[in-house]
């Protein structure tokens, strides 16, 4: 019987077995393009579609006149629990560790305002922070909070704190469900530097919005994500 499954989606789920199965381990150079081609008796351009939806989620890599490689950090993560970075990191056996870049209070741009439920000039608590893994920077995380609704947020210390423990312990409010977009987007100068350790590159960026079970937002919250080495893969129990 023929084949239904579009080529391209069997060359995603071919590659997404082998790293299940351990064939292709973290950090490991998969096959050229050109093998998949012979292999699978298609076109550089299909190839080259599934490597790029695995790149979009993280899961594969490209190094400039190297070839592409598999992520170094894989998580999976539950879509029906809600975990922050530190939590999700130490779960899967990760050492966790952060560097406050920035915590400032600012007035909301159109897009912060519109997010947060707020108006546009009102203030928001910024927070910015460089997380590692096993002392590897893999991300710059930059969360918006409304200033109103958390008091004396610049006066907490959010080096080793997570988020999502210091709203609850502090604030006692709790993350409900979270809306999150994934797309990825040029960085240039120091979070490039940082993350890359080059002047340009392309970042996973993952955008969240965290609600409470009244359907108001506490925090947005930007994510560059060095998806060279991080992927997180999401399951439905």
């Amino acid at each position: 019987m023929e084949n239904k499954i579009p080529i391209y989606r069997q060359i995603e789920q071919y590659i997404m077995n082998n790293i299940e199965d351990g064939i292709y381990a973290e950090g490991m150079m998969i096959p050229s393009e050109e093998d998949f081609c012979e292999k699978f008796h298609t076109s550089r351009m299909t190839v080259r579609k599934a490597f790029d939806i695995l790149q979009t989620k993280g899961i594969l890599h490209k190094k400039k006149g190297k070839g592409t490689f598999v992520s170094t950090f894989s998580i999976e993560k539950n879509m029906q629990t809600i975990h922050g970075w530190k939590e999700t990191m130490q779960m899967a056996g990760y050492r966790t560790r952060s560097d406050l870049l920035k915590i400032a209070m600012e007035k909301a741009d159109e897009k912060i305002a519109k997010k947060l439920h707020m108006k546009e000039g009102d203030f928001v608590y910024i927070i910015i922070r460089l997380r590692y893994a096993n002392d590897t920077p893999i991300l710059i995380e930059k969360a918006h909070l409304n200033a109103f609704m958390f008091p004396n947020l610049l006066q907490i210390t959010f080096e080793e704190q997570s988020l999502y423990e210091i709203l609850k312990r502090n604030y006692q409010l709790h993350i409900h469900h979270v809306c999150q977009k994934v797309l990825t987007q040029k960085l240039y100068g120091a979070y490039a530097q940082q993350l890359f350790q080059e002047d340009e590159a392309t970042a996973l960026v993952m955008e969240n919005i965290s609600y409470d079970d009244r359907e108001i937002p506490l925090e947005y919250t930007i994510s560059y994500i060095n998806g060279e080495l991080y992927s997180l893969n999401y399951y439905v129990t």
